[in-house]
């Protein structure tokens, strides 16, 4: 980080990498996901430090390191569960699928066709803990949740005009942040006071915009997160 020198290399994916997260439980452990329709596993401290390639097949059909594919499209998002145990991925083949980190089994949730239509990595959230969690997923101008455990569609959320292609959560008060290609950042919270966005999706049955978590006004925004900023133009 201070001298911006290389220090290692990591070789695998023979197309563009489209998203890479670290494990939140093994510093030495990330994994990636790329144009070439893998996921790949690596160990930053070994020699090879290629650990394994998941296959969405599950060793089914006896394939090669090169035919492991984890999707069936190119791997736009990749992201561990907060505990480090398992890994979601978003593909272009429309499918959203989760890993056992430690084995890199297709775990096969089935959350259907996922209508996302990005060629672009995107960044997903989750929220919950181990015994709930959800997973928030941009999808065109709308905001898909998920339950990560069932597979089942809980709710969509509703606010941008441009394709969103980033969604954080805020951890210490369960809110949602996105941005997206119209230039907003939204922040989401839910209608109900002491209740975090992942709460009010999940209490509410598919379907009912009107009681799922809305973009906060301006005026709604903390001191701390506004943007102070001004020009000699705007002071004149």
């Amino acid at each position: 980080m201070e001298t911006g020198s290389t220090s290692q290399i990591l070789r695998g994916h023979t197309d563009s990498v489209l998203s890479v997260a670290w494990s939140p439980y093994n510093d030495f452990h990330l994994v990636s996901g790329g144009a070439d329709n893998k996921i790949l596993m690596w160990d930053i401290r070994r020699a090879k430090s290629l650990l394994c390639a998941f296959d969405q097949h599950n060793g089914r059909q006896q394939l090669t390191f090169e035919g492991k594919l984890a999707h069936g499209g190119s791997v736009t998002s990749v992201m561990f569960t907060a505990d480090g145990l398992q890994v979601v991925s978003l593909g272009n083949d429309k499918r959203l699928r989760v890993w056992d980190a430690s084995t890199g089994q297709n775990t096969l949730v089935n959350f259907g066709r996922v209508a996302t239509n990005s060629r672009r990595s995107v960044k997903m959230a989750i929220a919950g803990d181990s015994r709930r969690r959800l997973v928030f997923v941009p999808n065109g101008m709308n905001i898909d949740c998920f339950d990560l455990s069932s597979g089942s569609n809980l709710g969509t959320l509703h606010g941008h005009f441009g394709a969103c292609e980033s969604c954080i959560l805020r951890p210490c008060h369960q809110e949602l942040l996105s941005g997206a290609m119209d230039s907003r950042i939204l922040w989401w919270g839910s209608p109900k006071p002491h209740q975090s966005v992942a709460e009010s999706v999940a209490a509410e049955p598919t379907g009912r915009a009107q009681a799922l978590p809305q973009p906060r006004r301006p005026a709604e925004v903390p001191a701390a997160l506004q943007d102070a900023w001004s020009s000699d133009e705007d002071e004149s």
